[in-house]
């Protein structure tokens, strides 16, 4: 990366310098450039004049001698006179320095400056790549210091949401609670209503069933009172009414007569025992149901025949239902059964 780039980069919004800028800077930087040249080429002229010469004396000390014996104390001798010292030779000058070669030095300068340059921006890079790490780690830590409050905000919403969820949850099992409560409540009173109605209703039916039961004994009472008085006035009469079977008797009346009259209730008790019949609440009344009866001699059932119907359907298929199972058919006093008789019931009879 070169530094006009990495200038570019760090200030991107230098303003860009003009052209008599630029030829200003480098005049400047040229002026600069030949005043250094000059400093050296002096400096250079300076360092390169003679020394003058200089004069030393060398001389060396007489040998020590060595220490003599003791001995009697000799004449004194005259003292020799010293040797005069020898004199030094010159030093021999050194050559003179050769003059430095001004290329030379404005080479060395260039080199200096272009390695004070390349100096300069490698410490300008390493500047810049410490900066941008810098840069980076702080970039990175906020992006994570930035992923951490979002995961932290997901984690609570995420709560929140399970939170309400789980409240829906709880108030949607009350209302349910509730309803169904409600519901059970408004079934049992539905039930207690219909329990009470059912009982309404049969109370009537049996208090309807027990008047027209009631009517029906006074009827048969009138009806057994004046085959009584019938049979005590012709006794032939009472024997054909017996032999007949009952087939021109009244309504109700089972092949008996005056002479037999057990025999019907006995009859009319089993059929009664055999048939199992609700007696709708809209029924008004007590329609009969007329069935022609065949029985064979042992008493049991050759054929039943509905000759005339009730105007009800069901109760019809419940009468027809309770004289087959009254199969066999209970036998009269003598032992003996009637061939055949006519039988109409209704469903209110007892």
């Amino acid at each position: 990366m070169s530094i006009k780039q990495s200038l570019a980069e760090r200030f991107p919004n230098r303003p860009r310098p003009s052209r008599r800028g630029r030829l200003k800077a480098l005049g400047l930087a040229l002026l600069i450039h030949l005043a250094l040249v000059a400093m050296l080429v002096v400096g250079v002229s300076w360092k390169s004049s003679e020394p003058p010469p200089v004069i030393a004396e060398l001389w060396t000390p007489a040998p020590a001698m060595s220490q003599p014996q003791p001995q009697p104390e000799p004449r004194p001798a005259p003292k020799p006179e010293p040797e005069p010292a020898p004199r030094p030779e010159p030093k021999p000058e050194p050559p003179p320095e050769p003059k430095p070669d001004p290329q030379i030095a404005i080479e060395k300068a260039k080199r200096e400056a272009e390695e004070k340059r390349k100096a300069e921006e490698k410490r300008r890079a390493e500047e810049e790549r410490k900066q941008q790490l810098a840069e980076e780690q702080k970039r990175k830590a906020e992006e994570e210091r930035k992923q951490k409050l979002a995961l932290e905000q997901k984690r609570k919403a995420e709560e929140e949401r399970k939170q309400k969820l789980a409240e829906e949850q709880k108030r949607k099992a009350e209302e349910e609670r509730k309803q169904k409560l409600a519901e059970e409540q408004k079934r049992k009173a539905e039930e207690e209503r219909q329990q009470k109605l059912a009982e309404e209703k049969k109370r009537k039916a049996a208090e309807q069933a027990r008047r027209e039961r009631a009517e029906e004994d006074r009827r048969r009472a009138e009806y057994l009172e004046r085959l009584q008085q019938a049979a005590g006035g012709s006794e032939t009469g009472a024997a054909k009414g017996a032999a007949s079977g009952g087939a021109s008797g009244a309504r109700g009346s089972v092949g008996g007569s005056g002479a037999d009259a057990g025999y019907q209730a006995k009859v009319a008790s089993a059929i009664r025992a055999s048939t199992n019949f609700l007696v709708p609440p809209d029924l008004s009344g007590n329609p009969k149901a007329e069935f022609a009866v065949r029985l064979r001699e042992d008493c049991s059932i050759a054929s039943v025949t509905l000759r005339k119907s009730s105007g009800h359907s069901g109760w019809d298929i419940a009468a027809e239902r309770g004289i087959q199972r009254t199969d066999p058919f209970p036998r009269r006093s003598d032992g003996t059964c009637p061939s055949s008789f006519v039988i109409d019931r209704g469903p209110r009879d007892n």
